[in-house]
Formats: structure tokens, C-alpha cells, sequence
């Protein structure tokens, strides 16, 4: 039996929230001031850059998951950083 836990759908990354949230890339892009070249980079590297937090913190944004906040961006970009040392220190230890 499945636990409950298992039947949610697991959060999808920070990057794709807030695509959801304004509908394209492109609309993300202007709210925070930038280019529509930014979100390949930064969907490449598995995280937003935490330069950004603060810009996304002010959106004041809200989805299913909760608010997208500046802490939201960190906490993102330093689990995204940790994983890949640990996949680094693997791979040099294997």
C-alpha cells in the first residue's frame, strides 16, 4: 500500500513553478528584468543562480507548493550544489 507520501506528486523544481505560474518562460523573464537566455542556463545547471532570489522574492508568488520565495531560491540552489559535490566525491572515490 502506497503511503501518502508516495501519492503526491512530487515538487517539481523552482524553475518550473514559476514557468507554471506566468505561463512561459518569457513572462518570468520580464517580471524579474532579464532575458528569455537565462532560464536554458539555469535549467542546464538544475538551479536558480541565488543573484535572483531577492528579484523573485519580490513577485510576492504563490502556487500549489506554496510561496516562492527568497529562502525558496537558496534552499534550492545549495541542494542542487551539495548533490553534485557528493556526485563529484563520489565518482573520484569509485
Amino acid at each position: 500500500m502506497a503511503t501518502r507520501n508516495e501519492q503526491e506528486i512530487a515538487r517539481p523544481v523552482l524553475l518550473e513553478r514559476l514557468r507554471a505560474v506566468f505561463g512561459s518562460y518569457g513572462k518570468f523573464c520580464a517580471a524579474i528584468g532579464v532575458t528569455d537566455n537565462y532560464p536554458p542556463k539555469w535549467k542546464h545547471s538544475g538551479y536558480i543562480p541565488e543573484r535572483w532570489a531577492l528579484d523573485i522574492h519580490r513577485l510576492d508568488v504563490r502556487d500549489r507548493w506554496g510561496p516562492i520565495t527568497a529562502m525558496t531560491v537558496l534552499y534550492e540552489a545549495e541542494e542542487v550544489r551539495l548533490r553534485k559535490i557528493r556526485e563529484v566525491e563520489r565518482g573520484a572515490s569509485g
